[in-house]
């Protein structure tokens, strides 16, 4: 069991010569395969390889059945999905399937991108080819009439009497061949040619490029082919049979298909319940450096607070110590300078003592010469 490259089979009906058969098949591996790295796809249709079609571009499908029981085992042992397209529900071995095991997956209709199934490139050198042989007007504009209309009268009437008006040349296709009346392609061709109409018509089977590089040239498709149909819509050439249908819708029906495809695959490898564990230790893992984190954060952030506390207390300190520095200072200076007026009164004094007493003051007093008082 391949998780990282999951098998895929795919049932539809590409055995059949009909364009929306070859179109679906072709539409979901392609769209699986740009969703699904390394996917593996194994087309599966009702007769497979045993009724090869013009359409399988070389690449038949395996033949669905009849399976027995052997076969059912092997499918089992090979695969980890089935997907059943839109057109093969009925037809499809899906109660087989799911008996089995397998999980069974509807693809959406997806002819809204036909459009996709070649490149441009592609479809210029088929185009080159087409008209080199004489399969396609080299004229412009050019109208596909599909060889159905010779089946029709009244159908074909109406489209002859719009081509000499919109005077276009006409290319007569077959786009499901599976579906042609005998005979119809031959009255297309005189109807045209009684109307006067330029005209060119295939000469031999012509595969699904062919078809899609005449579809995406000519100006409109006109017949009953929803294959036909849908890529001419596809490259806005007209309307057909078919109603448009939003591509992104489409696009996120597939993104959903692919993403069950995964599970399924994860599901059935047993890796699911691995996948889950592993997200559960995740998850708490995770959890728990989150709340490392915002413990972190807590510290940084008190250790922030207090670095500014502590901050703002030296700063205050400092300040109330300057402030009370001044003071003292301010205080010495007046003790110093009330010191100075008591040490200049007691000189006077002095001197006054020894102008009316004419005796000296005691020895060292205020710095005069020594008197000595008169007893009483």
């Amino acid at each position: 069991m391949s998780v990282v490259a999951p098998r895929v089979a795919v049932f539809g009906h590409s055995d059949r010569e009909r364009l929306v058969d070859a179109l679906s098949s072709r539409i979901v591996r392609a769209e699986l395969t740009r969703r699904l790295a390394r996917v593996q796809i194994t087309s599966f249709a009702s007769e497979g390889w045993r009724r090869p079609s013009r359409f399988d571009a070389g690449e038949p499908a395996e033949p669905w059945g009849p399976w027995g029981s052997d076969d059912v085992a092997r499918f089992v042992a090979e695969f980890d999905v089935a997907i059943v397209e839109a057109g093969a529900t009925a037809d499809a071995p899906v109660s087989v399937l799911r008996d089995a095991g397998i999980e069974v997956l509807e693809a959406p209709d997806g002819l809204a991108l036909a459009a996709r199934t070649a490149a441009p490139d592609v479809l210029a050198r088929r185009l080159g080819y087409l008209q080199w042989v004489s399969w396609f007007p080299a004229l412009r504009p050019v109208r596909c009439f599909d060889a159905c209309l010779g089946a029709d009268d009244a159908a074909l009437d109406v489209a002859l009497r719009a081509a000499v008006a919109d005077r276009v040349a006409v290319a007569v296709i077959e786009p499901d061949p599976a579906d042609t009346p005998p005979g119809a392609p031959g009255r297309v061709v005189r109807a045209l040619t009684k109307a006067g109409v330029a005209f060119t018509m295939t000469d031999g089977p012509t595969g699904i490029e062919d078809l899609v590089a005449m579809l995406a040239t000519a100006d409109r498709y006109v017949g009953p082919s929803l294959g036909a149909a849908a890529v001419a819509e596809s490259f806005g050439r007209g309307t057909g049979p078919i109603e448009d249908a939003p591509v992104d819708a489409i696009d996120r029906s597939f993104d959903e298909l692919a993403r069950r495809i995964r599970a399924s695959v994860l599901a059935r490898s047993g890796v699911a319940d691995a996948v889950s564990v592993l997200a559960s230790a995740l998850d708490a893992s995770e959890a728990r450096l989150a709340a490392a984190l915002r413990a972190k954060a807590a510290l940084e952030q008190r250790l922030s607070e207090e670095r500014l506390v502590a901050a703002q207390s030296r700063a205050g300190f400092e300040a109330g110590l300057e402030s009370v520095v001044a003071e003292l200072a301010v205080e010495i200076r007046l003790r110093e300078e009330r010191i100075a007026d008591l040490a200049l009164r007691q000189r006077r004094l002095a001197g006054r003592m020894v102008a009316h007493l004419g005796v000296a003051t005691p020895s060292g007093a205020a710095g005069e010469s020594a008197i000595v008082e008169p007893g009483p």
